[in-house]
């Protein structure tokens, strides 16, 4: 395009919508072949974007703030009449789609990038409520190979975006994404979880049923776990932030799920084919795998970033901590993929209305410290029963009774009062306990499950600070936990 002199100088955002829905509405059978090639359609899409509007507007001010996990932030100077028609331009090839660019801008007449940035994000909820409409039946002439552009994908080492004729795997217009391609524009992808996968010994992506067996093959259920975790309060950690603190922690947290959770923790369960990380980058992550390993996997994630958070702060001059929320759903191997995507996002949900900086599991909600809790006694509780001979009954009277936690809570939530017999009558399952030393630690656990339900009640009734009180609900998860992980202990 040529350049008009009635240009300004504008703050661009790309915003890409419609994300789940798009990555995870397939059919299960052969889900592990096609939901990693989907993932990366949508994170190469704002490269597109990218060189869409550098290619359109080329000018010495263009700038690129922020480039991942589904957004664009870039400036750039136009003539805005030549602008407006240059993003209808682009959201057009997505008329037909699921997944959609919603694109705003604000003028950028000076440095203020916090004010911009600002103005930016309310236009951008604007653009929203105005995505043009297709009444097209039918899909998109598009037919993208999703099985083969993952197997070429898992194979590069690095991607770009070039003004080729269509390729068989991703075109807009008259771009093209290309593999392998070495020049000053190309993305690396080493030590990147774009392009990683759980393979077998042929090279072969492994499918969600042989995950789910690695977890049957050690004495645990036959199931998946879907893992996500997004970061708290992102719209506030970005707020009143200069342009060089905002690509700063943009750029530190995309880094950190996308290359160091890759490289600290998850490469050995990728390589031993126990996890499927379907999207790790701009500020969340999810990943499918073998659910005992996801249980496994989940605090090491949080003490990583924990510790990442700590670095962060310091580069950004701030105080509070950020922190990160987190969902697991226990299905079986066959289960919907976009069932088990809506399933986890209303977890993750769950725990961030539950105050945030929590994880949800079970159809509950716990804080980091109360999971470190539940992990400890989970392996109490698996030694009593695979080492020392207690009943696996043990595990579901503790969790799904008539003594049991649910039916305590159901019973204060609809009747307003506790069943104290109930409560006591906890110690009445000790009485069939193998030796003295089971019984001992059986009875420090119910003294202390049987106080946690109580003191919780009281905390209810006088509306008092239960942050100092043990949770109860972390007994029950303990118990299923543990029953999960030994469902088939006879195996082992």
């Amino acid at each position: 395009m040529e350049y008009n002199n009635n240009s300004n100088k504008f703050l661009l955002k790309v915003d890409i919508s419609g994300i789940q829905n798009f990555i995870f509405d397939i059919p299960s059978d052969g889900a592990s072949k096609n939901l990693k090639g989907r993932s990366f359609y949508v994170y190469v899409l704002t490269y597109f974007a990218e060189k869409f509007f550098k290619q359109n507007f080329p000018s010495q001010t263009t700038e690129i703030i922020y480039n991942g996990g589904g957004n664009l932030l870039m400036y750039l100077t136009a003539n805005e009449k030549d602008l407006k028609n240059k993003i209808e331009d682009f959201q057009s090839y997505f008329l037909e789609k699921d997944i959609y660019p919603f694109v705003a801008y604000a003028k950028a007449d000076d440095n203020n990038f916090d004010l911009q940035n600002k103005q930016l994000g309310k236009l951008l909820n604007q653009e929203k409520f105005k995505r043009k409409l297709n009444f097209s039946p039918f899909e998109s002439s598009e037919n993208i190979d999703w099985n083969g552009l993952s197997n070429q994908l898992k194979k590069s080492n690095s991607f770009t975006i070039s003004s080729y004729d269509k390729n068989k795997f991703i075109s807009i217009g008259k771009f093209s994404l290309t593999f392998d391609e070495q020049n000053d524009f190309s993305i690396p992808l080493k030590n990147n979880l774009l392009n990683k996968f759980p393979i077998d010994k042929d090279g072969n992506i492994i499918d969600f049923e042989e995950i789910a067996q690695k977890a049957y093959s050690r004495g645990a259920d036959e199931k998946l776990a879907a893992l996500k975790m997004d970061v708290d309060n992102l719209g506030k950690l970005f707020m009143n932030r200069n342009k060089g603190e905002y690509r700063k922690i943009s750029q530190a947290i995309e880094n950190f799920f996308s290359v160091t959770l890759y490289t600290d923790i998850l490469k050995p369960y990728i390589e031993k084919g126990e996890i499927y990380p379907v999207f790790a980058g701009g500020d969340d992550t999810f990943i499918i795998g073998a659910w005992d390993k996801i249980f496994e996997i989940t605090p090491c994630i949080h003490n990583a970033f924990d510790e990442a958070q700590k670095e962060w702060k310091k580069k950004i001059k701030q105080e509070d901590d950020i922190t990160i929320s987190a969902g697991i759903v226990i299905v079986h191997p066959r289960f919907p993929m976009i069932r088990l995507a809506d399933k986890v996002e209303d977890t993750l949900s769950l725990a961030k209305k539950e105050g945030k900086n929590r994880i949800g599991v079970f159809g509950e909600c716990i804080t980091w410290e109360e999971f470190k809790r539940v992990y400890e006694m989970m392996s109490l509780l698996k030694v009593l029963v695979k080492e020392k001979g207690e009943s696996k009954a043990l595990l579901h009277r503790i969790s799904s009774s008539e003594i049991g936690f649910r039916s305590l809570q159901d019973k204060i939530n609809k009747q307003n009062k506790i069943d104290f017999p109930k409560v006591y009558r906890l110690k009445y399952y000790l009485r069939n306990a193998k030796t003295e030393e089971n019984k001992k630690q059986l009875d420090e656990f119910f003294e202390n499950y049987s106080e946690a339900l109580l003191s919780d009640f009281m905390a209810d009734k006088t509306k008092a600070d239960k942050s100092t009180l043990t949770n109860p609900a972390i007994f029950p998860i303990a118990a299923r936990w543990t029953e999960l992980l030994i469902k088939n202990k006879d195996l082992k």
